[in-house]
């Protein structure tokens, strides 16, 4: 295999790989590789990621959670710092992360979600998210106490208010309904 990590100015970076397993009895697809472009900017942030893993890629001093998959990953924030009293600075991104087959290209799991944040000038932070999860599940299993799930996809939302109390009071902590 071989990796590379370039970080060009202060806020981009990019970084590679490209991995091949070679496992004897095993044979079929056995490369994992991956591209990432990630800009950190004060107001803006871009990050861009593709993932691929192999049926077959035995990494042997490594751990996967999963195999034969394709990944990518895209995050666009924008954090503007306005002028208005007591606020220190905005922020709001979006995500969207999509797992699918190497092969087929089939859904295995996808995640969008939006955050949209306000940090006071104060130190506490209020915070909003909401995310939409999908999730097949290509064969029947059983959970403790006997339930079975079955074949197919499943969809949820999910959605989050929180108020953080900034660290410098002398009580703090966070308040959140999901």
């Amino acid at each position: 295999g071989a990796d590379v990590s370039l970080a060009f100015f202060t806020n981009l970076e990019a970084l590679s790989y490209y991995a091949r397993s070679r496992t004897t009895g095993r044979s079929g697809d056995e490369e994992s590789y991956r591209g990432r472009l990630f800009y950190n900017g004060d107001k803006i942030g871009l990050d861009a990621d593709y993932l691929k893993v192999g049926n077959e890629f035995n990494p042997e001093a490594g751990f996967l959670a999963r195999r034969g998959f394709r990944r990518q990953f895209l995050l666009a924030r924008l954090s503007p710092r306005p002028k208005l009293p007591g606020i220190r600075r905005l922020f709001w991104d979006a995500s969207l992360d999509n797992i699918e087959g190497a092969v087929r290209g089939e859904l295995q799991t996808r995640t969008a979600s939006t955050t949209f944040r306000i940090d006071f000038q104060s130190g506490d932070i209020l915070t909003a998210n909401f995310g939409h999860h999908e999730d097949r599940q290509d064969t029947a299993f059983r959970l403790a106490g006997g339930l079975t799930v079955r074949p197919g996809i499943y969809r949820f939302g999910q959605g989050t208010l929180s108020y953080q109390m900034g660290s410098q009071r002398k009580l703090t902590g966070t308040l959140s309904a999901t």
